[in-house]
């Protein structure tokens, strides 16, 4: 754990575990590449899109499947639409569940 501040006044230390991580978006360009098919998770559902897991600290948007319905923790077969490594984002199309 990294302590990220203390407060003397209420007694209280913030950490995170996530800091002492390595950041994995700089190398993204470098492992997904535009119109490149990769096997992800899907790690969350929202009314705007599909999140999908490609990678620990790596997950893309991709646009809801007019065609089926998928959940949290399917696998799917994800083709990247753009990948913006400055936002840290990548959007993708949902293309097949596996």
């Amino acid at each position: 754990m990294k302590v990220l501040s203390i407060d003397q006044e209420k007694k209280e230390v913030q950490v995170s575990a996530k800091a002492l991580q390595q950041n994995p978006w700089p190398d993204c360009i470098k492992r997904y590449q535009k119109n490149g098919e990769y096997v992800g998770k899907v790690s969350g559902v929202r009314e705007y899109g599909v999140f999908v897991r490609l990678e620990a600290g790596v997950d893309s948007l991709s646009s809801h499947l007019k065609f089926q319905n998928v959940q949290k923790d399917d696998q799917v077969l994800v083709r990247v639409d753009n990948i913006n490594p400055n936002k840290q984002q990548i959007r993708t199309r949902i293309t097949h569940v596996l």
